[in-house]
């Protein structure tokens, strides 16, 4: 991709596969409340979601009365994800092989996500699974905010142009404001529709594909 030397990776859904891990936890936590009323559909939407539409979800299903301090549920949660995430978290196949002929190629790499409960895991799972050496920086903000946290990285690297990979409809809205090549994986958490809703600049199936744009 003429010009462009940063490549911003998106982390979970795009570099990791990180839905089982969820699915897993929440399945888990749901169980440890004495919940139940929960379809497999039900799973499945929760982990491709923010605690901010999970937790509601879940709160619901107490009685007033007996609804716990939702702190607590997501405490639980997080020590749930703790004991499981390192043996059910995956790279996404073929990964391994683009970001070693991407890091040959050149590129600036920069991984970045948009995770808040369980953010302070990221480096742990990177380094199990050996991903952490492919790149120049990982930034791990804490908060949900892609545009801040993309122009951040912006701004310390201070380019021009750069291209931003993500499996999320944040990811391209953040780079169409900045005005960043715009690269929509579709096999992470977000459907087809909901990518291309936001016109991103290309589309790939496979994480393989990358590496025929960039």
């Amino acid at each position: 991709m003429k010009g462009a030397k940063l490549i911003i990776f998106d982390y979970d859904g795009t570099v990791v596969q990180t839905f089982d891990v969820f699915k897993k936890s929440l399945k888990e936590l749901v169980k440890k409340l004495g919940l139940k009323g929960f379809s497999e559909e039900d799973f499945e939407y929760m982990a491709k979601h923010t605690p901010k539409i999970w937790l509601p979800m879940i709160l619901s299903k107490f009685p007033p009365n007996r609804r716990p301090n939702p702190e607590t549920v997501l405490e639980v949660f997080t020590r749930i994800y703790s004991k499981t995430h390192l043996e059910n978290i995956k790279a996404t196949p073929g990964v391994y092989k683009v970001l070693e002929e991407l890091k040959r190629k050149g590129y600036i790499l920069v991984l970045t996500t948009g995770r808040v409960l369980v953010s302070k895991f990221v480096l742990d799972e990177l380094k199990h699974l050996n991903l952490d050496k492919y790149f120049d920086m990982v930034y791990v903000p804490n908060s949900p905010d892609k545009l801040r946290t993309v122009k951040e990285i912006i701004r310390k690297f201070n380019v021009k142009n750069a291209v931003i990979i993500g499996d999320s409809v944040d990811d391209i809205k953040a780079g169409k404001v900045l005005n960043l090549k715009t690269i929509a994986v579709l096999y992470g958490f977000s459907s087809r529709d909901e990518l291309l809703k936001h016109r991103p600049d290309y589309v790939v199936e496979k994480v393989e594909d990358i590496l025929t744009i960039v």
